[in-house]
């Protein structure tokens, strides 16, 4: 991709990073995602595609969310959304402003976060685009629960959980009952919470997808901590820690405490 770039051949440059979005965003080889789009924006740029120009600033916003180098998924996403309003894609639009919206809510500006988030949900419900609708929804509770609306969490998760289960979409499903684990922790009931995550955990070692199966083993380690087997939950941690490690994702260095 870069011999590309070097060599004028920018159709191939931009075209590449765009066919590749689907495994980026399973296997999150986040350094090599960042890479190959900021090669793609300039040959796209080059190029006059401003369709792909809006979609690659959105794909590598979320690299860089997933690096924690927020200013810059920032960045990315506004150029992105702008791009998409000058097209008038109004689907895409809420895309990005729905991950703008989830990394205002890691930057802990939750009320930002929920504002423009419901913003994009609204979108997506009009547009008819329900696996939209149901990403915007469990972003939408992952703030809730920032604001400590565990009650508001659980709704989102669960409407979210229902569009997932009638689209029979086994990665998705299990990413919101990772999530919907978490919530029914804080409300106390551990029981529910310790089968959810073992449910998210089954269904991601059957798809193979390494950061969701880390997820799930780190939320059932919660739940099994919280229930008094602090043993289950360290094997849970180390098991978590192994696939965040091999993946390079910041988040290991915040499990590597508890998981000893």
């Amino acid at each position: 991709m870069e011999q590309a770039g070097e060599l004028g051949e920018t159709g191939l440059a931009w075209q590449l990073p765009v066919a590749l979005f689907g495994a980026f965003l399973v296997r999150r080889p986040l350094r090599t995602w960042v890479r190959t789009h900021l090669i793609g924006i300039d040959a796209a740029t080059a190029d006059g595609r401003l369709p792909v120009v809006a979609w690659l600033h959105t794909s590598v916003g979320l690299a860089y969310r997933g690096l924690r180098e927020y200013p810059a998924a920032v960045r990315h996403l506004e150029a992105g959304l702008d791009a998409w309003r000058e097209l008038d894609e109004r689907w895409a639009q809420a895309w990005a402003m729905r991950d703008l919206g989830h990394v205002h809510s890691l930057m802990g500006d939750h009320a930002r976060a929920e504002g423009m988030l419901r913003t994009a949900l609204e979108m997506h419900v009009a547009e008819g685009d329900s696996f939209g609708e149901a990403t915007a929804l469990a972003l939408l509770g992952a703030v809730e629960l920032g604001l400590d609306r565990p009650d508001d969490a659980l709704r989102s998760f669960r409407r979210s959980l229902a569009i997932r289960e009638e689209h029979g979409d086994p990665r998705n499903i299990a990413i919101v009952r990772t999530e919907l684990s978490t919530a029914l922790l804080r409300v106390g009931d551990l029981e529910s919470a310790r089968a959810e995550a073992a449910g998210a955990l089954e269904l991601n070692q059957a798809i193979d997808d390494w950061r969701c199966e880390a997820m799930a083993h780190e939320a059932l380690g919660n739940a099994m901590d919280a229930t008094g087997d602090r043993a289950g939950a360290v094997e849970h941690w180390r098991a978590a820690l192994v696939l965040f490690d091999k993946l390079g994702d910041p988040h290991a260095d915040d499990l590597r405490t508890r998981a000893g």
